[in-house]
């Protein structure tokens, strides 16, 4: 594990947590998806970089299930702000 800096939900804000390589795949993964962890899992996005390191039950559900539109919303909201 690493002690590391991250982002936190809230705007400006920062924590520092102990890191492992899954904590951190799901920490990206979760301020991606407009930091719904629920979502995370719904992710079809395979040009993403860190697509193939997401366990293996995650990918499989994420080729059958849709991505709630609301979160999809709150993303581009999300990515739209840091621009």
């Amino acid at each position: 594990m690493t002690m590391h800096t991250i982002r936190t939900e809230e705007r400006g804000k920062f924590k520092d947590v102990d890191l492992t390589r899954k904590t951190a795949i799901f920490a990206f993964c979760k301020e991606c998806m407009g930091w719904q962890p629920g979502e995370v899992e719904l992710c079809t996005d395979p040009h993403c970089p860190l697509y193939p390191f997401r366990n293996e039950k995650a990918s499989k559900a994420s080729s059958t299930r849709k991505a709630n539109p609301k979160a999809v919303a709150a993303l581009k909201k999300y990515r739209k702000g840091k621009e």
